[in-house]
């Protein structure tokens, strides 16, 4: 595994969040411990702009605020993770697991995440302009603030398009080809401008 160290990163911190793609995998000895501490508030606002953290164990991990510019999640276990504010610009979550994760206000601006999971993943506010959803789980996704399977995707879409609207994730040419997404959110999706509207694969 190649890591570019940063400057600004406590050598203590990269050390778990390495250590536990061995330690969690493996259910060691010290598994509680590493979870603990990766599970806090430690790593908020952390900058790990840049780091390889391909296929690791980082379930519930609290990344908001934190700089993650080109980071390199990919096939890691992102499960009810926390990236609320963060900056994901052009980072890789391509085959990541990011069910129930939360990701209200993250800037995922032409983020890869093809083949990604986002089940039950709360995406108000977030930004995808450019972002590659291809193959993408998208379903029970969270796209409005508040919305849950009772709410009527109609009357949203209907303040968005007079502007009564703007907590919702926004998805301005990002290419949704063969993603999966409930097909109640068709309005919703249609009005964003992504790419391969066509291609989207629409589940119930």
């Amino acid at each position: 595994m190649t890591v570019r160290r940063k400057k600004n990163i406590p050598a203590v911190l990269l050390s778990m969040i390495l250590y536990s793609s061995t330690v969690l995998m493996s259910g060691g000895c010290d598994s509680n411990n590493v979870k603990s501490i990766l599970r806090s508030d430690r790593l908020i606002g952390i900058n790990l702009s840049g780091f390889d953290l391909y296929k690791l164990d980082l379930e519930k991990v609290n990344f908001s605020k934190a700089r993650l510019i080109g980071t390199n999640f990919s096939f890691s276990n992102l499960r009810n993770s926390k990236f609320i504010n963060a900056d994901l610009r052009r980072a890789d979550l391509s085959a990541a697991d990011l069910t129930g994760s939360d990701l209200r206000g993250a800037n995922m601006r032409r983020a890869i995440a093809a083949h990604a999971v986002f089940r039950r993943a709360r995406m108000a506010d977030a930004y995808l302009y450019g972002a590659d959803l291809s193959n993408t789980d998208l379903r029970d996704a969270y796209f409005v603030i508040q919305a849950d399977a009772n709410t009527a995707v109609d009357e949203i879409c209907e303040k968005i398009m007079h502007g009564k609207m703007t907590n919702y994730v926004h998805l301005r040419n990002a290419d949704c080809s063969g993603a999966a997404i409930n097909s109640r959110w068709k309005c919703f999706i249609q009005i964003q401008g992504v790419r391969n509207f066509d291609k989207i694969i629409w589940v119930k």
